[in-house]
């Protein structure tokens, strides 16, 4: 790896976007945020989750994910925000969801947070 990042530093410039291409951050950005600590998620009305974590070191805005274990392979994007929180909707009522977020600034996106579980409520019945 070490091998890629000096031949690519004698062909692109540090802010060039293309070292993203390759799956690194660009040297000449600002570092990236670290990993959000702290996640917590929480049913929070029919078909949603809170999802909330602690603010990360770095971080402009956060970017949450949800994955159903047996279903998705990869986690999937459920939504941003520029503060440590997202009410997730539009999931599926009384599902095991994993949920994790990352932290974002202009140098780029923080590893995946561990996941925590949370099962979105149903809708309420009528009396």
């Amino acid at each position: 790896m070490s091998g890629l990042v000096g031949e690519l530093k004698q062909r692109i410039g540090p802010d060039d976007p293309r070292w993203r291409d390759f799956g690194l951050n660009m040297p000449g950005s600002r570092s990236t945020p670290q990993v959000p600590e702290n996640l917590t998620a929480v049913s929070y009305g029919p078909g949603q989750i809170l999802a909330t974590c602690d603010e990360a070191p770095r971080a402009t805005r956060y970017r949450f994910y949800t994955q159903i274990s047996l279903e998705q392979p990869e986690p999937v994007f459920a939504g941003h925000s520029p503060l440590p929180s997202l009410v997730i909707t539009d999931l599926e009522p009384d599902q095991l969801y994993q949920v994790f977020v990352s932290a974002v600034n202009e140098g780029g996106e923080s590893p995946l947070s561990e996941p925590v579980q949370a099962t979105p409520s149903a809708l309420a019945k009528a009396a």
